[in-house]
This record gives C-alpha cells, structure tokens and sequence, in this order.
C-alpha cells in the first residue's frame, strides 16, 4: 500500500465504559480511524516472548498450504517494520480469498481512496488487523463476529494498488491510549520483510 500513515489514536472514555462483549474495547475508536487517511505513522512495538503467549495466534491471512512473499517499503502503513504487503509465490494473486488472521470483530468495511476496499477487525484484548485492497465490497459487515479463517474478501488492486494486485496486511495494539503497530508474527513466528511464508490458516 502506497503512501498511507495513521496519527496515534486516543482511546477517549473507554476505561469507564461497561463492555459488552470481549471485542467491546475498542468500538468507541472506530469512527475515529475507519477512513485510514491520517498522516503520522505509528509507534512499532516489538512482541516480547511472554506478551506473544497472551496475544491471538495470528495465522497467515490465506488458504492453507499457500506460500506468499511479504514486503515493506519506507512510509508504509502504520509503519515500515509492522505492515506488509502480499503477492501469492508460484500462482495468481488477484482473486485469492483473504482470511481472518485471528477471530474478532469488524469495525469497518468499506471503501477508501487509499486502501480501496478494506476490513479491519478487534481482535480482543487491543489487537487489531488490517486488509487492504480487496476486488470489491467485502463478504462482512460492521459489527459482524468472525473466526480465524473466516472469508473476508478476495485481494484485488483498488485503491492506490490500482494496476498491482496485492494484499495489506497489518496489526496494531492499543496500549494506554496509543495504537501502535506490531511486528506480524503468524504462528507464533515473526516474519522478516523479503521473506515468504506458508499458510497455516484454517488447515484443520
């Protein structure tokens, strides 16, 4: 994804609300950053080994068995070291459905003049993820509960991926008000930029 930055975002009031579920934290944040078109890139967080055996197990966001080469660039949303973009290793990209990384909650489907069609989902606890530039209207909608390896879209090239079809993927957590991007690990493995990976998503 070309370009695109995000501001921190302040969790104003949220400690004195009363959840109503375990994806309730963060909801209120949700106007604040569903457009993706702030200007500041995010703080990165590093996962520690204790703080990575609490978080969701994140899986690739693609069929099983598939194999797919993640990049980053300078200027990259949130930030260079915590966002990356797909392309499939050895078949189409255009067209591959795009799964839930961990379970959660959507907080916006919709479309943007960045990220074209994109989803971003609570994935408890502060977490969330990002998928950008689907072919179209995502499959869910706001407020609707998936599961890891649930459908969300199919990756595409709309928005500034206009021409290059590939898939944005990121994850954030919110800390003491801040969002800050993490470093993507999918099964429980950090996966360095410039390196391919293969799915585990849903393989059961």
């Amino acid at each position: 994804m070309v370009g695109v930055t995000m501001a921190t975002v302040l969790v104003g009031g949220v400690g004195n609300a009363t959840p109503v579920d375990e994806f309730a934290d963060l909801d209120a944040t949700a106007a604040l950053v569903d457009d993706f078109e702030a200007t500041e890139g995010l703080e990165d967080t590093e996962l520690d080994e204790v703080t990575l055996a609490k978080a969701p197990k994140f899986q690739l966001p693609f069929k099983c068995g598939q194999v797919w080469l993640g990049t980053t660039y300078n200027g990259h949303w949130p930030s260079k070291e915590s966002a990356r973009d797909f392309w499939r290793d050895g078949g189409k990209t255009k067209g591959q459905p795009i799964l839930a990384a961990a379970g959660g909650k959507v907080i916006s489907a919709k479309y943007g003049s960045r990220q074209g069609w994109g989803v971003s989902l609570n994935n408890g606890d502060g977490y969330r993820t990002y998928y950008f530039h689907m072919t179209s209207k995502p499959k869910v909608k706001n407020g609707q509960k998936v599961k890891q390896g649930d459908l969300l879209g199919y990756v595409g090239d709309t928005g500034q991926a206009k021409g290059n079809p590939h898939m944005h993927y990121s994850v954030t957590k919110v800390t003491g008000g801040k969002e800050k991007g993490i470093k993507p690990y999918f099964d429980g493995k950090f996966h360095k930029p410039g390196t391919k990976a293969k799915s585990k998503n849903k393989c059961r």
